[in-house]
């Protein structure tokens, strides 16, 4: 895993919870990250997207008045001068199936599941920058692509051949 220089990062931290958003500001720190904004909520989130122009977000799921879903999903709109290509790392608890399907067609890039691991954290960062994901537009989703590819060669037999579907 390669180091990066992410000094000149702008983050923003959205999670009503303070010490929670303490912790995420220590690792980001010890990441190298030093433009660092936080916001209690979406909404607050929402208004320091407009003002700061954050280069990355990182989201808890659940807060009042607005969560980090229906954050992620105004975003992606991108009304109001909103980015709709801000990279969204969701930080949460709930990393059932169910949840992890919900979050993803919402629009986040990323998800980091809690409690946290400084490892995995700088994981999901790196491949932001290593691995971006290619934006999707359909008519009832605009984001990154949700499925994860790797583009290896393919050696095998031409796939569909013969099966009469060309």
């Amino acid at each position: 895993m390669a180091d990066y220089d992410l000094s000149k990062l702008r983050a923003l931290l959205i999670d009503d919870h303070q010490p929670m958003r303490l912790i995420l500001r220590a690792m980001l720190e010890a990441f190298g990250f030093s433009d660092i904004h936080e916001a209690n909520n979406g909404q607050e989130g929402l208004e320091m997207c407009l003002k700061l122009s954050p280069d990355i977000a990182f989201v808890d799921w659940i807060m009042d008045p607005m969560d980090g879903l229906t954050f992620t999903r105004i975003v992606r709109q991108g009304r109001r001068g909103l980015n709709p290509f801000m990279p969204i790392v969701l930080v949460t608890g709930r990393t059932d199936r169910t949840h992890v399907i919900e979050a993803r067609d919402a629009g986040v890039t990323e998800i980091v599941a809690k409690p946290l691991s400084t490892d995995h954290l700088y994981r999901r960062v790196v491949a932001l920058i290593e691995q971006p994901r290619n934006f999707v537009r359909t008519m009832r989703y605009f984001g990154p692509d949700r499925r994860r590819r790797r583009e290896e060669p393919y050696d095998g037999p031409r796939r569909r051949e013969g099966d009469g579907s060309r």
